[in-house]
Formats: structure tokens, C-alpha cells, sequence
């Protein structure tokens, strides 16, 4: 099913974050690697595009909403795979200092 894994995702913060303080207003926003969003951030997103209208007049509001939360998720992704890579290199590389200084 399409959107199963961003609404299990909501479904998990949502359990992790039910002692939070009421001062605080909690949307889980579960977003899938290939696109599709959960409910919830399908509901924030409308929302959030509806008052951004309301307040600019500007019609294209809502796709360049989109845009800038669809390319902060794709750089957070890129992040995440930029740290991985250079923890696999640390490790290689100091397995090949300590190699190469025993030798």
C-alpha cells in the first residue's frame, strides 16, 4: 500500500512523543524516501499552504511550499547518506593507519 511506511512513521512519533507537554502542538510528519506523505503531514501541509495563501495572495504558494520541504527532506536524506559514507571511511582508514604502521 502506498503511503504505509510514512503512516506507520506518524503512527510511531506519535507514540514516542504522547507524554509531551499540552503546551506544545505535536504533528507527526512521516515522509517516504520515493515521495509519498502520511496523513498527517498531507493535513500540516495543507494547512501550512492554505495560511501562507491567505497571507501572500500569491497562487503559487502552495507549490513552492511543496518544493522547499520536498528539497529540505532530499538534503537531510543526502546528510544522513554523507555521514555514513565518511564513518565507513573513518573506519577503513584507521584500519589501514594501524596497518600500515605495524608494517
Amino acid at each position: 500500500m502506498v503511503g504505509a511506511a510514512a503512516t506507520s512513521a506518524e503512527q510511531a512519533k506519535r507514540r514516542k512523543y504522547e507524554n509531551l507537554e499540552s503546551s506544545f502542538i505535536f504533528v507527526p510528519f512521516g515522509v517516504e524516501t520515493l515521495g509519498p506523505w502520511g496523513p498527517d503531514a498531507q493535513a500540516l501541509f495543507k494547512e501550512l499552504s492554505k495560511r501562507v495563501f491567505e497571507s501572500t495572495g500569491d497562487p503559487s504558494a502552495r507549490s513552492y511550499l511543496g518544493q522547499r520541504i520536498s528539497l529540505a527532506i532530499q538534503r537531510g536524506i543526502q546528510h544522513l547518506r554523507n555521514c555514513a559514507s565518511l564513518r565507513w571511511f573513518r573506519r577503513r582508514f584507521r584500519f589501514y593507519f594501524v596497518l600500515h604502521s605495524l608494517f
